[in-house]
């Protein structure tokens, strides 16, 4: 879908000045919209069974998965905008420049997404002792 978008403001490339992030920024929207249309209970286990690692022992990856859905269902409760921040450092190893961009916020107060939505996050992962 994204290189649709691309293919449709073809015309327009030349304005592009930074071509990494504006195709992020396509993508970015494009999963946003997506996520939309997913209500959070829809996580389903077996995409956290597929984050986790498959070279132990059933056990601790049965253990590792339910960790894995713990750590989601957190970060599904975040607040939007340390939940965006915190995917695209986490997921998308963007640096603070281009999430600004990405985001349309300054580099500071990106910082302070990141900074509040890991300790949140933190916070609510030891309050229920996922390990």
């Amino acid at each position: 879908m994204s290189f649709v978008r691309v293919l449709e403001h073809r015309r327009s490339l030349m304005a592009v000045r930074d071509m990494r992030v504006w195709l992020i920024r396509i993508a970015w929207n494009l999963a946003i919209d997506r996520r939309r249309r997913i209500r959070p209970e829809q996580i389903d286990d077996i995409f956290a069974e597929s984050l986790a690692a498959s070279d132990v022992p059933a056990d601790d990856a049965l253990e590792e998965a339910q960790r894995m859905r713990s750590v989601l269902r957190e970060l599904e409760r975040l607040p939007k905008g340390e939940r965006h921040a915190l995917l695209l450092s986490a997921v998308d190893e963007l640096g603070t420049a281009e999430m600004a961009k990405v985001l349309d916020r300054s580099e500071s107060a990106v910082r302070a997404l990141l900074f509040r939505a890991r300790t949140r996050l933190r916070e609510r992962l030891e309050k229920g002792v996922v390990r």
